[in-house]
């Protein structure tokens, strides 16, 4: 199952892999040596809930700890709030790419549309990522794949969905 890289379908089909977990994959950010979202959202329908909690399994192989534990960091990246520097996720400077946040639904989910929302600062928002999903997380399969997006404005967000079959 692939996305069309980097665009966005008029008419989304609602069909898709169902898995455990899902994860944010990033291998490139803006110009800096770290990575920042301060949002993400997972819905099984376009336009549908967000099917995220910051009380959710959710883990990411780097975080910043600069404010608050490394589990407080990483579930900013699911609170449903777009916040000035202090509710976001972000990655260490130290730790090289790719950065990954996943998140454990307990359950199999189909995700057939997600949001992302940058921070506030350019040089730290995603440009190359996957939208990965697996049943154990181990075994990854990639569901979505963007290369080179476009710079993104300050708390800007973007929608992606409109599965395809292979």
């Amino acid at each position: 199952m692939n996305f069309i890289p980097g665009i966005i379908a008029s008419t989304p089909l609602i069909v898709g892999p169902t898995a455990r977990y899902w994860r944010l994959c990033i291998t490139e950010s803006g110009t800096n040596s770290k990575c920042a979202i301060d949002e993400i959202e997972f819905r099984n329908s376009p336009g549908g809930a967000d099917l995220t909690t910051p009380a959710g399994a959710i883990t990411a192989a780097t975080t910043n700890s600069w404010s608050g534990s490394d589990v407080t960091r990483v579930r900013h990246a699911f609170n449903d709030s777009i916040s000035l520097n202090s509710e976001r996720w972000e990655t260490d400077a130290t730790d090289n790419s790719p950065w990954w946040v996943m998140y454990d639904f307990v359950s199999a989910v189909r995700v057939a549309e997600y949001l992302i929302t940058a921070e506030d600062s350019p040089g730290r928002n995603p440009v190359d990522w996957t939208l990965e999903y697996s049943d154990n997380s181990s075994d990854w399969a990639v569901a979505h794949t963007v290369v080179a997006a476009p710079t993104w404005g300050a708390f800007e967000t973007r929608t992606y969905n409109g599965y395809l079959t292979a």
